[in-house]
């Protein structure tokens, strides 16, 4: 909504003032949707929430700020100690509707550091409670917690460069009979040698993590490692990096608190919906969190300021959550990596929109050379290479048209399509620049119609080589795309791995018994088989991970060793349907064939098991 305003607003409120009155009219007097004479509907806009960063909120709701007694904007905590809200962290009091719009009687100048009823109270939606004033996830999760954690975390490599240690006094140094401030215990030391070599996994992960992710995935210790990290990449760093390789290296009473903060940073910035187990979780571990800050900062090996505002906010997270539902759909993240980026670029002082309007043309003519293949879409794609033609016309539409997807012939209405490049062929006649074993994949096909089918519906069922086939190198299933080995041998795209997928499959045990299964796998490519009797469907051949394992430190992490030898490895073909989620592989040790399994499209809630017998496999939780 775009409400004309003050050319040069006295305050916030001032400023605000027309688009409340806005929101106040359509609330109490409703609007009425005519389409050509016709009335649709009759509706009302109610205001439901307003969301910002602390300081931000603390201007909304004519707060004091964080740094004032009674700093908290949720709870009338006591801070009287500036900035630091380690008083009580749990079983909050909540601020009443008094409190937040009652004005403020002759003489008092505020009401538990509220200084009057803000403007947002006069709206029939304010609710009985502070939940109106919402709980930003960019600046609580991915800016106050996420970079915090890389701030503590890294402080024993740069320690000049973080201040997050405690400063004893001589006294305190004579007495524990040290030297030095540098040799002070540290909650989160850890050997720089260690750090270093984790940054190094971190960048030679890069070309298996999907571009799905929003970090670089670069070596986070090295000089200049976060220089351009953005609150999106911190996010993803304590997420994905803290968890598989930072938290392993701590003893358990460190380990255990920090990899539940990590869990509930991933839980709550998730868009699917939470249970109330969940927020027990959350909960639980938000408390464990607070209780190792308050131990190590009573301990003297983390100073006072290390309980920042942002620590204490993540004790309300429920109490929002059960408000207002998923943090993640009212937070800002969407656009805070563009604005940075625009930001950075435009260096107009006079006509700044042109500036602005043409840096947004070039990204766009760079990303779309960027991200073009060459050739037209038809044929095996080889001969499309040195096709200078294709080469020069770069910026041409693409074509989509039945040369470059296809369809089922019975859709079922999720739209699954196969997506260039695509190839007309029998099993026996793919290219020989798809690396595949013929055999291999013929038992896999043979495989997959045995688990899904009955023998009397296969007796009259052939599968050999000769079968005709639809091969592609990317497909569309389920509002998400996939790739494969053979879209980046094709298209050179090796700078990320966006090939791996977890999948859910079933196979016989010994004792002839079927068993549902998780594997972690590569895709080679998809393609299209139709069956006589059966129909036709999209599938994915995917190269298996040798061994599947969990990591001994961190029940819910997956591991998978890649096999050396692929064309021994495993094959296994399934449907669109049986994919759990593309993952990356991160690397954590000197053996390069051996990665932890990340992802940002499922949280594994409970400790994920081996299945051992036959194909190695996990078990994952229900």
């Amino acid at each position: 909504m775009i409400a004309p305003g003050k050319k040069a607003p006295v305050d916030l409120e001032s400023y605000l003032a027309i688009f409340v009155g806005e929101v106040r009219d359509l609330s109490e007097h409703g609007m009425l949707v005519r389409v050509n004479g016709g009335e649709v509907a009759r509706v009302s806009v109610h205001l439901s929430m307003a969301i910002g960063d602390l300081v931000e909120v603390s201007h909304l709701m004519f707060h004091g700020g964080v740094s004032s007694q009674f700093g908290c904007m949720r709870c009338p905590i006591d801070t009287q100690g500036g900035q630091c809200f380690t008083r009580t962290i749990r079983n909050f009091q909540y601020r009443t509707l008094e409190q937040l719009k009652a004005p403020l009687p002759v003489g008092v100048k505020h009401v538990f550091n509220i200084k009057g009823p803000s403007i947002f109270t006069t709206l029939k939606s304010f609710p009985a409670n502070p939940s109106f004033y919402g709980l930003d996830t960019l600046h609580l999760l991915s800016i106050g917690l996420a970079k915090h954690l890389y701030e503590l975390l890294s402080s024993p490599l740069h320690p000049s460069k973080f201040d997050n240690r405690y400063k004893p006094s001589i006294e305190e140094l004579k007495e524990a009979k040290l030297d030095k401030a540098s040799a002070w215990p540290y909650t989160f030391d850890l050997d720089p040698k260690v750090l270093a070599k984790i940054g190094q996994y971190v960048a030679q992960s890069k070309k298996a993590i999907p571009t799905t992710f929003n970090a670089p995935f670069n070596d986070i210790f090295a000089p200049g490692g976060v220089t351009n990290y953005r609150a999106v990449d911190y996010e993803e760093f304590m997420i994905f990096i803290v968890r598989a390789l930072i938290a392993p290296h701590y003893p358990d009473s460190i380990r255990k608190p920090l990899l539940g903060i990590v869990k509930v940073a991933a839980l709550v910035l998730q868009k699917n919906e939470l249970h109330a187990s969940d927020l027990q979780f959350i909960e639980a571990k938000v408390n464990d969190w607070h209780k190792l800050l308050i131990t190590e900062i009573k301990a003297k090996r983390l100073p006072i300021k290390t309980f920042r505002p942002n620590a204490h906010y993540l004790g309300h997270l429920t109490y929002m959550i059960k408000a207002q539902g998923l943090p993640a759909s009212t937070s800002s993240r969407s656009i805070e990596r563009s604005i940075g980026r625009y930001k950075r670029l435009i260096s107009a002082r006079t006509n700044v929109g042109i500036n602005a309007g043409n840096i947004i043309d070039r990204l766009a003519i760079m990303r779309a050379i960027k991200a073009s293949t060459t050739g037209d879409g038809t044929g095996d794609g080889e001969d499309k290479l040195n096709d200078l033609d294709a080469r020069i016309n770069l910026l041409v539409p693409r074509r989509y048209d039945p040369t470059t997807f296809v369809d089922l012939k019975n859709d079922n209405g999720n739209g699954s399509q196969l997506w260039y490049p695509v190839i007309h062929t029998t099993v026996s006649s793919i290219p020989t620049s798809i690396n595949v074993n013929t055999p291999l994949f013929v038992k896999a096909i043979q495989s997959y119609y045995d688990r899904q089918y009955s023998t009397n519906v296969l007796q009259n069922v052939h599968i050999n080589d000769q079968l005709d086939i639809v091969v592609s190198g990317s497909a569309w299933a389920y509002n998400c795309t996939y790739r494969s080995e053979y879209y980046r041998d094709l298209t050179g795209a090796n700078s990320r791995g966006s090939h791996y997928i977890m999948v859910s499959a079933e196979h016989l045990s010994n004792s002839r018994r079927k068993v549902k299964a998780f594997y972690v796998g590569a895709v080679i490519f998809m393609f299209k088989l139709e069956i006589e009797g059966i129909g036709d469907e999209l599938f994915l051949l995917i190269r298996l991970g040798k061994t599947h394992a969990v990591d001994d430190k961190d029940k819910t992490m997956p591991i998978v060793e890649l096999d050396d030898d692929q064309d021994s490895s495993a094959y296994l073909v399934c449907t669109f349907e049986q994919v759990i989620c593309r993952v990356g592989l991160m690397r954590f040790s000197e053996n390069d064939k051996i990665y932890k399994v990340i992802t940002k499209e499922k949280v594994f809630r409970a400790s994920i098991e081996t299945y051992k017998p036959g194909k190695n496999s996990l078990v994952l939780p229900q």
